[in-house]
């Protein structure tokens, strides 16, 4: 006889197949998007590299025009009759090189002194130089960082290692831009220029690195107002780091982070702290007595385990922060004393880079 319910078909799936499916669906997803974001990353550092490439071509662009590198910022100085850091024009080494990153719009519109030789009044103290500080400048930040899209406080650091006999030469300075509890949302940047140990004419021992250590033989290519020719990087410009990224600070009480780098006001940074883990602004390293520190007067990244720089010559590579956070200057060969190595454009130090290479 005829089974009438032989060639009926299924008209769904059955409910553990139906769980079959889901759970299939969910592996593919897990196995998927750390891939997605691998390849994201990947882009991401790639871009990052680009950057750091154009920014430091862009140096060497500038010294071909006016013969010197641009300097490590126009903070205050003795040479040009200050009377504290903050007394001068405050520009950072991204103002100098902004006609070379394809900016020369911004570039024209500032009516601050660039000289060297003398100091004016800070940048934020005149328009249209202040309105242009908050101009977002894509080539100047890092896309695995959200600095770019943050809309808070930005606070400018400037190197403070200059001549003044008024405060200790061996220190650095930040200033916080916002008034009334009112951010001032100026552009941001994880960029800018290595000063070595602790900028130039640093006359007083460095408590903080121990006995032994002279930071002055660290000095950097980019320092307060240099006038330096990459035919005085007597180490070899393929050798110096001149460019490094950055994120500006920690996060305090998981809200936001205590400082960001201002592209128009952030100066040469030292490199006697250490190197930040790379991954994100809660620091990694740890100072001479184990304890964790951070902030933002360090290079560090987003990027997993490395953070990029430039070189003197143009060329990036990653470093890996290993134990350059530890400053013990009675161990030669150390992290911490390769790092310094690398930061300083004339200490003859010599030093595997394979070390902190990535």
């Amino acid at each position: 006889m005829y089974n009438r319910y032989m060639n009926k078909r299924r008209s769904a799936f059955t409910l553990i197949e139906l769980l079959v499916v889901i759970a299939i669906i969910a592996v593919l997803i897990g196995l998927l998007v750390p891939a997605v974001q691998k390849v994201r990353e990947a882009a991401n550092r790639m871009t990052c590299s680009n950057n750091l490439k154009q920014y430091g071509l862009a140096l060497l662009n500038y010294e071909s025009t006016n013969s010197v590198l641009p300097p490590g910022s126009l903070a205050g100085s003795a040479a040009v009759g200050s009377t504290s850091w903050g007394d001068a024009q405050l520009f950072g080494t991204a103002v100098f090189i902004l006609p070379y990153i394809e900016q020369d719009a911004i570039y024209k519109q500032l009516l601050i002194s660039r000289d060297l030789n003398a100091k004016t009044a800070p940048f934020y103290s005149l328009n249209p130089d202040w309105s242009m500080g908050w101009s977002k400048i894509k080539a100047l930040s890092c896309p695995s960082d959200e600095v770019a899209g943050a809309s808070q406080t930005t606070n400018g650091p400037i190197l403070f290692g200059i001549d003044f006999t008024t405060a200790a030469p061996d220190s650095i300075a930040a200033a916080s831009w916002g008034t009334g509890g009112v951010a001032y949302d100026l552009g941001k940047t994880n960029y800018c220029t290595v000063a070595g140990a602790l900028g130039n004419n640093v006359t007083t021992a460095d408590a903080n690195s121990g006995p032994g250590a002279s930071l002055q033989k660290y000095v950097g290519i980019y320092t307060c107002r240099s006038r330096t020719r990459t035919s005085d990087i007597l180490d070899g410009s393929s050798n110096t780091l001149a460019v490094g990224e950055g994120l500006g600070g920690i996060v305090q009480s998981g809200v936001q982070r205590d400082y960001f780098w201002a592209w128009m006001h952030v100066g040469a940074m030292p490199t006697k702290f250490g190197l930040l883990g790379g991954g994100g602004p809660t620091p990694t390293s740890a100072n001479n007595t184990g304890a964790a520190v951070g902030g933002w007067q360090y290079f560090g990244s987003r990027h997993s385990g490395i953070i990029q720089f430039g070189f003197g010559d143009g060329s990036v590579r990653g470093l890996r922060p290993g134990s350059s956070g530890v400053r013990n200057p009675t161990t030669a060969g150390s992290d911490w004393y390769v790092y310094q190595a690398m930061a300083g454009m004339r200490d003859g130090d010599v030093y595997s880079s394979a070390q902190l290479s990535n």
